[in-house]
């Protein structure tokens, strides 16, 4: 008796398990496993076949929010926590980053003195940080960029 209920299911769990690597690996790799460790036939009795794992690989990755990618055309990757952590909070985390410091420099600066007391000194590290701090907010940006343009095209080879 099968712990599945459709043959998605069952696909989508020796798929996580399958891939659980890292590596890059084609529709035809998983199902070749999926044959060795479960069989030729699903939970419906009809035979597992590209088609199926092609279908349950979108729904993976719609589903696993970011574990699982779209390389190319038949070819998927499970991305490793690690990965899949930076890409998502790389960017949040910068831009908290810059808020705090923007904040604290008008907090300093409404709580303490006047602009004008300051010396020149303190000034210009209050820009040089900033000006550092939205550099890096920058290579975020390009970065974030890069990543949802190679999504797209990946998801445009379907």
């Amino acid at each position: 008796m099968s712990n599945f209920h459709t043959d998605a299911d069952l696909i989508r769990h020796y798929a996580r398990e399958f891939m659980c690597d890292g590596k890059e690996h084609t529709a035809a790799d998983v199902l070749s496993y999926i044959h060795q460790v479960h069989g030729k036939t699903g939970v419906t009795g009809e035979p597992l076949d590209y088609r199926k794992v092609g279908s349950a690989f979108q729904n993976l990755i719609k589903m696993e929010s970011g574990d699982f990618v779209k390389v190319r055309r038949g070819v998927y990757k499970r991305l490793p926590h690690s990965e899949k952590y930076a890409i998502e909070t790389f960017y949040s985390t910068i831009a908290d980053i810059v808020a705090r410091v923007e904040n604290d420099i008008n907090a300093y600066l409404a709580d303490n003195f006047k602009l004008t007391e300051y010396p020149d000194n303190v000034i210009q590290t209050f820009r040089t940080v900033l000006k550092d701090v939205y550099a890096l907010l920058g290579k975020a940006v390009q970065i974030m960029a890069v990543y949802e343009a190679k999504q797209r095209e990946a998801d445009s080879d379907e």
